[in-house]
């Protein structure tokens, strides 16, 4: 079983965030106990999703920590409000 975070964005430039995530916050995600993928998904100049998937619960949550850490220091200007944050375990993967 797969756990899933999805962190929901609104920022000031989601192409910017996309480059500054995909150069320093894939090596940090990658290096987290269970990490089994990650996605950053635009929707629109400001708005953006990310999908994180962990073999554990506690991958997940970690990965939900760090991010805010994370994104609150190498972010700081670009987020305009902190994530809205959903988590679970898949029931279905097809």
């Amino acid at each position: 079983m797969s756990y899933v975070s999805i962190r929901e964005y609104e920022v000031t430039d989601s192409e910017a965030v996309a480059k500054i995530a995909e150069e320093h916050w894939v090596p940090i995600i990658k290096a987290i106990e269970g990490f089994e993928s990650w996605k950053l998904v635009v929707f629109s100049s400001n708005k953006l999703s990310t999908i994180s998937t962990f073999k554990t619960k506690e991958g997940a949550k970690e990965s939900n920590d760090k991010a805010l850490a994370w994104g609150g220091e190498a972010l700081d200007g670009l987020v305009v409000k902190s994530p809205i944050i959903s988590d679970g375990n898949v029931r279905v993967d097809r």
